[in-house]
């Protein structure tokens, strides 16, 4: 809708999607909106013909990116607790 709507070209944007069963999935989108022919788009009269839109599946690297920060916020919530308890 942004892109049809701006005429503009929007890039990475994540979203997330709740499937059926419940679970979440993380996509990230592009959108490119399309004109009707070169010489109108040279002339800057865009007519609003559609949006070619991707979509990529990046549910995998959102959850190993919430476990990789879990474990460097448990390594440091370690590392400060032991640096108090020396004497």
């Amino acid at each position: 809708m942004v892109a049809l709507r701006t005429k503009q070209r929007v890039t990475n944007v994540r979203m997330g999607i709740q499937v059926e069963c419940g679970e979440m999935r993380w996509v990230r989108v592009n959108a490119t909106p399309f004109v009707e022919n070169l010489e109108n788009r040279e002339r800057g009269v865009y007519s609003e013909n559609g949006v070619v839109v991707t979509f990529s599946d990046i549910t995998e690297m959102i959850i190993s990116r919430g476990q990789l920060d879990d474990y460097f916020n448990a390594r440091w919530i370690s590392s400060a607790f032991s640096m108090r308890m020396q004497p």
